[in-house]
């Protein structure tokens, strides 16, 4: 006969698997988990529009410990890198990417930024507006789109 503390233990996981299920499918719907951030190139400060005011890292006390050169300084360098063979994706993400390289700037500006581009860029404009975010394009060269 099965003990009556084992058969508690799956009845409350059972009702807790149960509400959680109808928690994220009825109360929380997909359409709030698909969160969009659309922010304008234009907009005068990305920083001052936001709920966490993204200048003030903290590089005192123990947290200054990592930190070997002074913050901000033209020895930073942000690598980034991507691949676009679906012009159809970039167009969902551009929004999200550009509002993160305004983001970059304005935290980090006198850190170089550069984005490794592997392929063909996914507008015609993709690479003048990195530039207008401060970011240099370098194309990649013999590595074939999609990697």
């Amino acid at each position: 006969m099965l003990s009556i503390p084992w058969l508690l233990r799956v009845v409350v996981g059972s009702l807790l698997l149960g509400i959680t299920s109808t928690v994220f499918t009825f109360i929380l719907p997909a359409a709030d988990l698909n969160f969009q951030f659309r922010q304008s190139l234009d907009a005068p400060s990305f920083l001052t529009q936001t709920r966490f005011n993204l200048t003030n890292f903290n590089y005192d006390g123990e947290c200054s410990k990592v930190f070997k050169s002074e913050k901000n300084n033209e020895r930073d360098v942000l690598l980034l890198g991507g691949s676009f063979h679906q012009a159809k994706k970039w167009k969902e993400l551009e929004p999200m990417v550009y509002s993160q390289f305004k983001m970059n700037l304005e935290t980090i500006p006198n850190a170089k930024k550069v984005f490794v581009l592997i392929g063909n860029p996914p507008t015609p404009d993709f690479i003048e507006n990195l530039n207008k975010c401060g970011v240099e394009v370098v194309q990649a060269k013999n590595v074939p789109q999609g990697n």
